[in-house]
Order: C-alpha cells, then structure tokens, then sequence
C-alpha cells in the first residue's frame, strides 16, 4: 500500500495532527485511552501510529460521515460516528 501518510505535528501536550491524502486528522494520548477524530479516506498508514506514538489503538470519533473523514474506519475496532 501506497503511504500517504505525510507528517505528524505536535500542537500541545497529547495533541497530535496528522497530515496526509489532502485531509488532517488529530490524536489525543491520554495515560490510559487515546482517541483519532477522523481517520481520513483510508489510504493513509494511520495504524502506523500505533507503533510510534501510542501503546494500544484508539478509539475513532468521526466528527461526521463523509469519506475523507470515515474512509479509514474498517482499519480500528472501537469507531463511533
């Protein structure tokens, strides 16, 4: 799979944006959970994060359903829309 994924920013303490395939998507680390608002269209390697940034997946919150914001969503198990 072609990655898309482009770059990670931290914004502030456990805030993340992630850029890449023309979308921008954002991680909050917590201690014991983490969430990604949006998960882009799905091209983008955002499981990826798992292994930098984070010790168990997130839970995926979709701020609404078009595909450059839900496409992502088979790659996780605990997604809310």
């Amino acid at each position: 799979m072609f990655n898309f994924l482009l770059g990670v920013k931290k914004l502030d303490q456990g805030v993340l944006r992630i850029t890449g395939a023309f979308v921008f998507r954002h991680l909050f680390v917590g201690e014991k959970q983490s969430v990604l608002m949006d998960t882009g269209y799905g091209i983008a390697d955002i499981p990826k994060l798992e292994e930098t940034y984070i010790d168990s997946p997130p839970t995926v919150i979709n701020s609404h359903y078009h595909p450059d914001h839900s496409g992502g969503n088979l790659r996780f198990k605990d997604v809310h829309i």
